[in-house]
């Protein structure tokens, strides 16, 4: 039984010590918009709030023209991307959010 507890508790400490990396990765100054947009992801888990803040924040999406404004399509293909421009740790941190928040949508819809 205290074994159990034991590990437990030390999975626990590992999750935690894994959200405070999160979060000091998300609070570091962004290489480019796409990097941005994942820290922005880290910290708030919906893409409609992370293309709201883009927006509020002057960003634009490159279409040739004046630009537009970003999209929760947008932030998802952002996420998506293989190609991104964006540190390998918080590409994996934000992905990995995306992928939980996935699957408990999938579940409740689907």
């Amino acid at each position: 039984m205290m074994d159990q507890l034991d590990e437990r508790i030390t999975k626990l400490e590992n999750e935690l010590n894994h959200l405070k990396q999160m979060k000091e990765i998300a609070h570091t100054d962004s290489a480019n918009v796409q990097e941005h947009a994942l820290k922005l992801y880290i910290q708030l888990q919906n893409v409609q709030q992370v293309a709201r803040a883009l927006n509020d924040e002057g960003y634009k999406v490159d279409n040739g023209k004046d630009g537009r404004k970003y999209t929760s399509n947008d932030v998802s293909n952002i996420l998506n991307s293989e190609s991104i421009d964006a540190d390998e740790t918080v590409k994996t941190y934000a992905l990995e959010i995306y992928n939980d928040n996935f699957k408990k949508v999938t579940r409740r819809f689907g």
